[in-house]
């Protein structure tokens, strides 16, 4: 079904239009006119600009730019379900957004977490990549080594380096 759509701060009633004060916010599924956004509810957005109350159905979310609920947020940005169904430029704490989906998660369909922008990237931008977490790290883990070619990706042990000699690794973490 989507966002359902009315004339600026208006409501449907028992199958009428009813037209909320312009100083309040129309709540489709309470059919009722509130004073504050906070009265729309847990879990509902709130839209000043429209005067709404808004929830988007299972499975959508909140456009702002196009105050619409989308399947697929836009370009450079993704859906995240905290607090609200709604598209955002940066996902929530512990969340990136991933291009193959256009979600946050707290994986990554391809590639890795860039702690920086809460991004997924092929690649990592800053740092280094390692492959277990998944993760982009400023300085490769312990026991870790970064090779800066081709990918600048975190190695147990540097690649050629068959007896893992810390002193010939490039950027090498040997802490234990």
């Amino acid at each position: 079904m989507g966002l359902i759509q009315f004339p600026l701060g208006s409501i449907q009633s028992n199958g009428a239009i009813q037209t909320c004060l312009s100083t309040t916010y129309a709540s489709f599924t309470q059919e009722t006119c509130y004073t504050s956004c906070s009265q729309c509810g847990d879990g509902i957005l709130c839209d000043d600009s429209l005067k709404q109350c808004i929830t988007c159905e299972a499975g959508k979310f909140y456009d702002n730019a196009t105050k619409s609920c989308v399947t697929t947020c836009p370009a450079n940005s993704w859906g995240d379900k905290i607090p609200h169904q709604v598209c955002v430029a940066v996902c929530s704490f512990g969340k990136y957004g991933d291009n193959s989906t256009h979600l946050c998660d707290s994986s990554c369909t391809l590639g890795y977490r860039e702690n920086s922008t809460r991004i997924c990237q092929a690649n990592c931008t800053t740092g280094y990549g390692e492959n277990t977490s998944k993760i982009c790290w400023e300085v490769c883990p312990p026991t870790t080594y970064g090779h800066p070619l081709p990918l600048k990706v975190c190695y147990a042990k540097c690649p050629g380096n068959a007896n893992n000699d810390p002193s010939t690794a490039f950027f090498g973490n040997n802490l234990t």
